[in-house]
């Protein structure tokens, strides 16, 4: 009976530790969006950055030497961010795969635990039935041997 309890605590604690790994995946998923978000302005302003001199350029006008240099760290300083992030990216979607694995593992035990559970509780049943077999023989045979008993004495 102490088995049956015991496991239930147990399962308890593990769907617990379900409910806090897959809202640390969640959280982690949210993050990772955000970067990616992130990342894509980042070389979506980088293109348009690039787009916008070649147009300067095609129309015909004339850059100062100031705006030149200014527009090429501002690229250069894109770039250099633009790396940064997706090594920031590659990290976090390590981390959701890491943290998506760790639910699956905790997932899998508890399923197992489940199942053990449901092993006990099976047993339990037929312990059960089986006492209440022998207890019912028990009356049976008393109320049989009582029933001969009268049977035998008339009096």
């Amino acid at each position: 009976m102490s088995r049956r309890f015991a496991l239930q605590k147990i399962l308890d604690l593990k769907e617990l530790i379900v409910e806090s790994r897959a809202v640390e995946l969640e959280k982690s998923k949210q993050d990772l969006n955000d970067k990616q978000y992130e990342l894509e302005s980042m070389q979506y302003n980088k293109s348009q950055t690039l787009v916008s001199n070649g147009d300067i350029q095609r129309s015909g006008a004339v850059l100062n030497p100031m705006q030149l240099q200014l527009s090429r760290d501002y690229v250069v300083q894109l770039t250099a961010h633009i790396e940064k992030q997706v090594k920031t990216v590659a990290e976090s979607s390590s981390r959701v795969l890491d943290q998506h694995q760790a639910l699956i593992k905790v997932n899998q035990e508890k399923r197992a635990l489940e199942i053990l559970r449901s092993k006990h509780l099976d047993e339990y049943k037929k312990e059960v039935q089986k006492k209440e077999r022998s207890e019912e023989s028990e009356v049976a045979l008393r109320l049989q041997g009582s029933h001969k008993l009268s049977e035998e004495d008339p009096s």
